[in-house]
């Protein structure tokens, strides 16, 4: 995503549109009728569960690679002989290895093939589960670079760091993200985020982001609130096609607390009254899910209602877009 012009605005349904921009009528024709000029499914073996979206640039790739990739006019297979999650991961891995090194040499069968692979460069050796049914369990598992390739849902975890003046005025957090990140580098985010990888769940994650990200420690960390997740999918030229999850929480911090800069994702915090956030919201400054996650807060902490945004029923419901493939479950049962 390009950085904004300053000359720019953005009201609160472009942001929500900017990241919910996978159109719902393209997702129905890829589900009812797939073909060459809209796309097709994603499935495993015998599964019936969708897992994915593919695009019809990437199926003369998927072709070269039979005994990992089942293509008919129906949609796409990951092949029946993998059998396992394992096998699963480790062929389909294979595979993506092999479009990223081609994509990094200029060895794609086209040249302008290469936008669709730029996401396997942001390659991070981190990887999301890709869940089926409640019966099937984790299909497989996913390098996070390539969701957007397959369509495959990802999941991250944010955090709302804010703090009360004496006067009760709320302040907000906003970290500005390293010139160097793989994605949205310069760009404004919350005082926490990451992807969600396969070794843990939202609450863990977010704890260890807390002190890896801004320096907080356990103790402090553990007192986060969780209130909900947002849902949407996003089209993105370099990231692909992407159905997002993204559980929020919100920590409130005392005023002496100092965010300090950890792991170098990070170069600069600011603490801001909400209305100088809002403003660099319409700028068009936030990252896509950081922007959702903030306009979350303020309709939570009751800066936007509908009594002043004339879009709000629209906002709320696109963010959390129901989407079609299966997400995780945790907890006991």
């Amino acid at each position: 995503m390009d950085p904004p012009s300053e000359a720019t605005y953005y009201s609160l349904l472009n942001l929500v549109a900017r990241a919910d921009s996978f159109a719902p009528a393209l997702e129905s024709s890829i589900l009812l009728n797939p073909s060459p000029s809209v796309g097709y499914p994603l499935r495993a073996g015998d599964h019936d569960t969708l897992i994915g979206f593919v695009k019809p640039q990437l199926i003369p790739y998927m072709e070269s690679h039979p005994s990992v990739f089942t293509v008919s006019v129906s949609g796409v297979r990951v092949n029946a002989s993998l059998t396992t999650s394992e096998a699963r991961t480790a062929a389909v891995e294979a595979v993506l290895r092999e479009w990223r090194d081609a994509t990094l040499e200029n060895g794609l069968k086209k040249v302008e093939d290469k936008q669709m692979f730029l996401c396997l460069k942001g390659w991070r050796n981190e990887r999301y589960c890709v869940h089926g049914s409640r019966s099937e369990g984790v299909i497989m598992q996913l390098e996070r670079a390539a969701v957007g390739l397959l369509g495959v849902r990802a999941y991250g975890c944010h955090l709302n760091g804010y703090t009360r003046t004496p006067e009760g005025q709320v302040k907000m957090w906003i970290a500005k993200r390293s010139d160097t990140k793989q994605t949205y580098p310069g760009m404004l985010d919350n005082l926490v985020g990451g992807g969600l990888a396969t070794t843990t769940n939202p609450l863990e994650n977010i704890i260890k982001e807390c002190g890896e990200e801004a320096g907080l420690d356990i103790a402090a960390a553990s007192k986060v609130a969780s209130t909900g997740v947002l849902c949407f999918f996003l089209d993105d030229s370099e990231r692909g096609w992407v159905p997002d999850t993204e559980w929020v929480y919100d920590l409130e911090l005392p005023s002496s607390f100092d965010p300090q800069p950890v792991d170098g994702e990070v170069q600069a915090f600011h603490l801001w009254d909400l209305e100088t956030v809002k403003e660099h919201l319409h700028k068009g400054e936030f990252m896509n899910e950081s922007a959702l996650v903030v306009i979350d807060f303020l309709i939570r902490f009751g800066l936007v209602t509908a009594m002043n945004e004339p879009d709000y029923i629209e906002i709320v419901a696109r963010m959390h877009r129901s989407l079609p493939q299966p997400g995780p479950r945790f907890g006991s049962k």
